[in-house]
């Protein structure tokens, strides 16, 4: 059976290259893989339009009154009231072939979302997210996946994180933990919450890529993702990192290999620990049982790691660091691992320390973060090393400027990590 995929694309950008730049990487992936797709996209007017095989089928906060989407019937099940709302407007089949699929995407034309305008634009990011899960609903034996691309958060109707008037700012953790002030955070994450379980029954499945170091409202919506590896932010789509990642997505579709690793009992028990972390309260000690959990990693390393430590992060930035590590295999995510590139494969492992950094004897360390790579020093052995690891492995990795590992802004990413 082919491959079925609803994309949901953000045409409100910042940068007008960011939107062609990912217009091409899906119009290069249709043009390889021989596979399905339905195409929902996000205008500046608070409209989410699937576009259908001869016509587009809109839908719009605007065009529906308030009182509906607060309604209890919707607030129950978002996923039921749309469906009912919109499947009789189906004039043809959403499954776009290849073909149909390019052209639709070279007609897309991208809103200008910059910061000269007096208000943000209407994103209807929940809204879109609704319309996509009513029609994967709704598919027979068809269990697609949905992966949504995103430049920033939701400013309009159900799932809102953001105000659209500029002089209101993204919630920070000071909001958060405090009950007066994240009413708005808890109705968004209530929302997606919501979402998920009427989705869950029939195995859909959310992914996300996000196009801004900005945050978009992932706390509110990471419930949609617990079970997707697939949840990667970078600066642009038009970053070398996001053509590598998009690719490997999806080949990993195409092959069913997109799924989440195996974990054993204890790493289940690690899992459901991260998951019961309540984002609208701060980080307590690491409990007794992360401590039996990790053997390996004495306190004072889980107290710097985000799942116990908010300093200098960002509440979506936890988020998904987080989720980072209760999708991953990988506790390369606690503690970094550094090896040897002087000699091998296979290469020797080096103690975390910061005198392994400063011995003159290794001229060139790879650095293994789990969601990011680096060298220290460089030679052959390690350029060839770090290239395969970031072309094989997924989520592609970040690929990080170290200097010595100690000095440099980007040595923040080891220094904070070193045991001693």
């Amino acid at each position: 059976m082919a491959v079925h995929t609803i994309c949901v694309l953000d045409t409100i950008v910042v940068h007008q290259q960011d939107l062609s730049a990912l217009t091409a990487s899906l119009i290069q992936h249709a043009q390889d893989v021989s596979s399905r797709h339905a195409l929902i996209t996000l205008d500046p007017q608070g409209t989410a339009s699937l576009h259908t095989r001869h016509s587009t089928l809109q839908v719009s906060t605007d065009t529906v009154r308030t009182a509906v989407w607060n309604s209890n019937t919707f607030s129950k099940n978002p996923v039921t009231f749309l469906w009912k709302k919109v499947h009789a407007r189906f004039h043809d089949d959403v499954w776009l072939s290849s073909e149909q699929f390019v052209a639709k995407l070279q007609r897309i034309r991208p809103y200008d979302d910059s910061n000269t305008a007096k208000k943000r634009a209407k994103r209807v990011t929940g809204l879109a997210l609704a319309l996509a899960a009513a029609v994967a609903s709704h598919q027979g034996e068809i269990h697609p996946r949905i992966v949504t691309f995103l430049n920033g958060p939701c400013t309009k109707g159900p799932g809102k994180i953001l105000s659209r008037e500029r002089n209101r700012h993204m919630r920070q953790f000071q909001q958060l933990f405090n009950d007066e002030q994240n009413q708005q955070c808890r109705r968004a994450k209530k929302y997606y919450d919501t979402l998920r379980d009427c989705t869950a029954a029939n195995n859909i499945l959310f992914d996300l890529f996000i196009s801004s170091l900005d945050e978009i409202g992932f706390l509110e919506m990471s419930a949609l993702f617990d079970n997707s590896i697939a949840v990667q932010q970078f600066d642009s789509f038009q970053n070398e990192r996001f053509t590598i990642c998009i690719r490997k997505y999806f080949q990993l579709c195409s092959n069913k290999e997109l799924q989440l690793p195996h974990a054993d009992a204890k790493k289940q028990e690690l899992i459901n620990l991260i998951k019961g972390l309540s984002p609208f309260q701060p980080p307590a000690p690491a409990p007794a049982a992360a401590a039996n959990l990790l053997p390996n990693y004495d306190n004072q390393t889980l107290m710097n790691s985000p799942i116990f430590n908010i300093q200098g992060l960002s509440p979506d930035e936890r988020a998904l660091t987080l989720h980072q590590f209760a999708t991953t295999d990988t506790l390369a995510l606690f503690t970094p691992i550094l090896l040897d590139m002087n000699t091998g494969p296979p290469f020797t492992q080096l103690p975390l320390t910061q005198q392994t950094l400063l011995d003159n004897q290794y001229n060139c360390i790879f650095v293994d973060g789990g969601n990011f790579i680096g060298l220290i020093g460089s030679n052959d052995l390690g350029i060839a090393h770090m290239d395969k690891v970031r072309n094989e492995r997924f989520p592609t990795p970040r690929i990080v400027d170290f200097n010595d590992g100690t000095t440099s802004s980007q040595d923040r990413y080891l220094r904070c990590k070193l045991t001693k």
